[in-house]
């Protein structure tokens, strides 16, 4: 079922066009890139990598996701 989910949400965002990307989302401030950094997040970032941006934004997962969702959003 995770595997069938995945692959929806990635046949989703393949359709998107530049003006779609940058939509913004369901989530309060974020746009649609923001939204499909933050579900891949896990394939482009290693679990060491996650601990080491939670110690820079000090372990504050709201603000690893405002600012640091520019540096996750760079991968895709």
């Amino acid at each position: 079922m995770i595997a069938a989910e995945r692959t929806g949400v990635a046949d989703d965002l393949s359709q998107l066009d530049d003006e779609q990307w940058v939509c913004p989302s369901l989530c309060d401030g974020w746009r649609v890139r923001d939204v499909a950094a933050h579900l891949t997040m896990p394939f482009h970032v290693s679990l060491p990598k996650m601990v080491l941006m939670m110690v820079k934004y000090r372990f504050d997962f709201d603000k690893l996701s405002g600012p640091g969702l520019d540096e996750l959003r760079r991968r895709i």
